[in-house]
């Protein structure tokens, strides 16, 4: 397997248009990720990824994004930089790959969503694209999630029913959202079960399309403050997740667990 400290073979340019829909297109279809997909995960529409696939201009910001949600860097498709020969692409894609997958989205709809939620030991969840003015109500949901989950394995059955019921009259209470979610297991020693719930808007052309979540492989790949909810360690208890300003992953033991 190629190292980074081998001497490198190829030119300092900047990439040409069809190169970069090339190099883009490649990553994403290996990933098994639809074009709507990555088009969400940067926060752009699925127009300007089917134009850069299709090896036209786009804007500078546009690739930056891209660049960013595909875990490159964000300067790759602007400026310029050294290009690599075929081979060390090949092994630049497989890096890359190897920071994310891709899972399945589902509607946050029903009694057993919501358990499905609060069963994990991790909540990421994705407020990015909600309004400043439902600030309040994103607060709540993020309250209420993680102070129903930290408890929910340990609560009598109908106790889990009326913190489902609370979550999905909370969900309800942003008007002109979705919450969409999916679940996972992070690849990392200690096999984190993480819940993604995301706010998507209703009036958004996009949104009704979206039927995968981009997730990092493993809980260091979050970014800081994304995580909440308490996880178990078996060697230290209950520790509640959380990421230092350079993004690597701290872990601090609960003393009221």
């Amino acid at each position: 397997m190629q190292s980074e400290q081998q001497v490198k073979k190829g030119e300092y340019r900047r990439l040409k248009p069809e190169e970069v829909g090339g190099l883009v297109r490649r990553i994403r279809k290996q990933a098994g990720m639809k074009q709507i997909t990555l088009a969400y995960d940067a926060r752009v529409h699925e127009r300007t990824v089917q134009r850069i696939e299709r090896g036209e201009q786009a804007d500078g910001e546009s690739l930056r994004r891209v660049a960013v949600a595909l875990r490159l860097d964000a300067k790759v498709f602007v400026e310029a930089l050294y290009v690599p020969t075929t081979e060390e692409v090949d092994w630049a894609v497989k890096k890359a790959l190897a920071e994310f997958t891709v899972i399945e989205a589902h509607g946050l709809e029903t009694l057993s969503d919501c358990a499905a939620v609060l069963t994990t030991h991790v909540f990421c969840i994705d407020d990015h694209a909600v309004s400043e003015k439902l600030a309040d109500q994103v607060a709540e949901f993020k309250d209420l999630v993680t102070d129903r989950g930290n408890v929910y394995n340990d609560v009598s059955h109908a106790e889990k029913l009326a913190a489902c019921r609370a979550v999905l009259a909370t969900g309800e209470k942003l008007e002109g959202y979705k919450i969409l979610y999916g679940v996972y297991t992070t690849e990392d020693r200690l096999k984190f079960k993480i819940a993604v719930p995301l706010f998507v808007a209703e009036a958004d052309g996009q949104s009704s399309k979206i039927a995968q979540l981009v997730v990092p492989r493993t809980l260091r790949g979050l970014k800081k403050g994304e995580t909440t909810g308490m996880v178990w360690d078996p060697v230290g208890g209950y520790v509640a997740p959380q990421t230092t300003d350079d993004g690597q992953l701290t872990q601090r033991t609960n003393s009221n667990a």
